[in-house]
């Protein structure tokens, strides 16, 4: 393979169509995944700062 290879794509996927394709069953956690630990304080800051738009 060359360094100019592509191996990955960008896509771009609003919250809502994620969120519908996890509930639809089309996406899931692998086997492999650890179990979801965050609290639920901690997944709402992190959408809070999705949705204003915070990348840091």
């Amino acid at each position: 393979m060359k360094s100019s290879d592509n191996v990955f794509s960008i896509t771009q996927l609003s919250i809502s169509h994620l969120v519908s394709n996890i509930n639809s069953g089309d996406y899931s956690l692998p086997d492999l995944q650890r179990p979801f630990v965050w609290k639920d304080s901690q997944i709402r800051d992190l959408f809070d700062s999705l949705y204003i738009g915070i990348t840091t």
